[in-house]
């Protein structure tokens, strides 16, 4: 993987279309304007913004009510389906960090036959459970090392395919010859590819340039806007398996530290200066995390 660069990073570099889903707030719902003002702030033009909105509506992630700034955007269910649910997958990570969700030993599997009939239902499932982490052993079997089963349950009743589904529960397997639990995490997953994502995003977002951020609003926001999309992308990539199956150096949990310490400074600046609400559903999650780590809040 070649890491990027931080020289010459600059608020119009970045990306419209993570800068727009950035502000819907915890309702699901952005209002056009804001997107116009910030897009402005940040050097995306307005034809940019507009055409980013426009897609969005044509993907069913958005549905919007009235035109141009006067537009009010609100999440659809597919929305929450590709990028949900986010929260609640830091908060998961938070825990493994703590060591509140330590392994049971026990790998998770689940199984499933869903014919022509049912392709739509069957792509659904697959994305979910791609989604959430799971590893693929063959055509329609998937496994993970960690319990996601309330989340699973959750979109197997909304497909309506419990009758075609099939779960268990492994605590000693052998996978292509393998039989040590570390070593099948790292044959079923691309453990190595999620960790230099992790340590990419750490190189790029440490300490150089941060301190700058807090005086700065609109540096602030482009920070914050970047540092967020990379980590969803890293986030995204990590099946979140517990810390049992990973290797020792595994950089997810200073990632997160990171994260945290962003977003720590990108409140303060907001409470200062009267910033855009970017984030906020990782508001009270974020709070929280930084109220235990005295130490993480970061005052310049």
């Amino acid at each position: 993987m070649t890491r990027p660069e931080r020289a010459g990073r600059t608020p119009s570099t970045l990306s419209s279309r993570s800068l727009v889903l950035a502000l819907v707030d915890e309702r699901g719902t952005l209002r056009a304007a804001d997107a116009f003002d910030v897009g402005a702030a940040l050097g995306c033009t307005v034809h940019q913004i507009r055409l980013v909105l426009s897609r969005l509506v044509d993907e069913g992630l958005l549905t919007s009510v009235g035109r141009g700034r006067h537009a009010v955007l609100t999440a659809t269910d597919r929305h929450e389906h590709l990028h949900g649910p986010e929260p609640e997958w830091l908060a998961a990570a938070f825990r493994q960090d703590d060591g509140d969700d330590p392994w049971d030993g026990r790998w998770r599997t689940i199984s499933f036959t869903l014919g022509e009939d049912r392709r739509v239902q069957r792509h659904e499932l697959r994305d979910a459970l791609v989604s959430l982490g799971a590893a693929s052993l063959m055509p329609g079997v998937y496994v993970h090392g960690a319990d996601w089963s309330h989340w699973l349950d959750e979109t197997i009743e909304r497909l309506g395919v419990r009758d075609a589904v099939v779960t268990a529960e492994i605590t000693a397997w052998t996978v292509h010859g393998r039989s040590d639990p570390r070593e099948i995490a790292a044959h079923l997953w691309p453990l190595s590819d999620t960790a230099d994502g992790y340590r990419a995003f750490l190189e790029r977002h440490g300490p150089v340039g941060a301190t700058s951020a807090i005086d700065d609003p609109t540096a602030a926001l482009a920070e914050a806007v970047e540092a967020v999309a990379d980590f969803e992308r890293c986030i995204r990539n990590d099946p979140l398996l517990p810390y049992e199956l990973l290797p020792d150096d595994w950089p997810g949990r200073a990632a997160r530290d990171l994260l945290v310490d962003i977003a720590l400074r990108l409140r303060a600046a907001r409470e200062r200066t009267g910033l855009p609400r970017l984030f906020v559903r990782y508001d009270e999650l974020i709070v929280g995390r930084g109220a235990s780590r005295p130490s993480a809040a970061v005052t310049h």
